[in-house]
């Protein structure tokens, strides 16, 4: 939130020289916080022991300038979690990737040499894999994780978000987004050409 504030307040509203402008090429990596699925998995479990684990969501975008004030694009976004944890005296683990792949349009509020404010929609394919593993004879999930695992039926991905972009030179900055994506709230890096 401190960075949004920051990146309107060197805005200064004024619309100077556009800089991402039609024919630009953009490239960002970034990581989100927080892990949405780790922090569920967490809550449903009822084992004794269970220790969770996980990494991302990260995120990977390109976007070309269509015309002015537009951007359109491709995101890829990953993120795991899992957990283990003594089943009977066995030990058990889950471990869980989740991916998607979005087309992606953003439309550019603000747009000067230092400064963008855009929001971004994207639509679609995500997927799962997972691995159960339980040394215990006989195991099956418990009723919890497997109700987690089968509730995702769509394969289809989709992202709505507000973002801030911030030069720190002519084609390199970071930025900031916040909404309904892999992650609440993601920060990065970006390259423009």
């Amino acid at each position: 939130m401190i960075f949004l504030f920051f990146a309107f307040w060197q805005g200064e509203n004024k619309l100077r020289a556009q800089v991402f402008e039609e024919g630009k090429n953009l490239i960002s990596a970034g990581y989100g916080f927080p892990n949405l699925q780790r922090s569920v998995l967490r809550l449903l479990s009822d084992e004794q022991n269970f220790q969770t684990t996980g990494f991302g969501p990260a995120h990977l975008r390109y976007e070309f300038c269509l015309a002015k004030g537009w951007g359109v694009g491709a995101s890829v976004n990953v993120t795991g979690y899992g957990g283990s944890w003594l089943d009977s005296g066995y030990s058990a683990s889950l471990n869980v990737i989740s991916y998607s792949g979005l087309f992606r349009i953003n439309y550019y509020f603000v747009n000067d040499e230092k400064v963008q404010v855009y929001g971004g929609l994207g639509t679609g394919y995500r997927a799962r894999l997972s691995t159960y593993q339980n040394n215990r004879p006989g195991a099956v999930f418990s009723s919890e994780i497997e109700t987690l695992l089968s509730e995702v039926s769509l394969p289809v991905g989709f992202e709505a978000t507000l973002g801030v972009r911030r030069r720190f030179s002519k084609d390199f900055g970071g930025y900031v987004e916040c909404g309904l994506a892999k992650s609440v709230i993601q920060a990065g890096l970006f390259l423009s050409f």
